[in-house]
C-alpha cells in the first residue's frame, strides 16, 4: 500500500489488442484513499477557536486523471471546507468521469493524487480502472468539426 507525503503517480495500459472499447462513454477509478497522521498531529478541529494552522483534512486530497490522448480530468478537487472527515475515501471509493467520451482508450492512462498539507500522508490501496463505452463509431464523433475548442487537448479531426 503506497503512502506518500507528494503526490502520488499510478499508470494504467489500455491495450491497443482488447477490442472491447474503442471510443470511450466514462471512466470509472476506484481506490481506498486513507489519511495517516503523523505521531503528535492532530487533524483539523472546526470547534478550535484558532484556525491559523488548521492541520490535515481530507479535502487536501486531489486526483487528476489524464487519457493516452493528454485530456486532463479532475477526479477529485481541493475541497478547502472538507475538514470533518478525516478517515480519506474507502471501500473503495468510486471516482467517475465522461470527459473523454469519444476518445480512444488505447494507452497509457497517468492517475496523479496529490495531498497538499503537512502533518500527515495518505495511502492508495485498491486501485482500478474500468473503462466503458462502444466499438462502433457514435454518430456525433463522426460529426466532430475540423476546428474546435483549444481545451481539447485530443485534437479534433473530422
Amino acid at each position: 500500500m503506497p503512502r506518500f507525503n507528494g503526490p502520488f503517480v499510478a499508470t494504467f495500459n489500455y491495450p491497443a489488442t482488447n477490442k472491447v472499447v474503442s471510443f470511450m462513454e466514462h471512466v470509472i477509478v476506484q481506490m481506498t484513499l486513507t489519511m495517516i497522521l503523523d505521531p503528535g498531529q492532530v487533524a483539523y478541529n472546526y470547534n478550535s477557536a484558532s484556525h491559523d494552522n488548521p492541520g490535515p483534512k481530507r479535502g487536501d486530497i486531489s486526483v487528476t486523471l489524464t487519457s493516452p490522448g493528454g485530456t486532463k480530468s479532475t477526479l477529485l478537487p481541493l475541497r478547502p471546507l472538507d475538514y470533518i472527515n478525516t478517515d480519506g475515501y474507502g471501500d473503495p471509493w468510486p471516482f467517475m468521469s465522461v470527459h473523454y467520451w469519444g476518445e480512444s482508450p488505447v494507452g497509457e492512462w497517468s492517475l496523479n493524487v496529490a495531498f497538499a498539507s503537512s502533518g500527515a500522508s495518505v495511502s492508495v490501496s485498491k486501485l482500478s480502472m474500468q473503462v466503458y463505452g462502444t466499438t462502433a463509431t457514435p454518430l456525433a464523433v463522426s460529426r466532430i468539426p475540423a476546428s474546435c475548442d483549444p481545451a481539447c487537448a485530443r485534437g479534433c479531426a473530422a
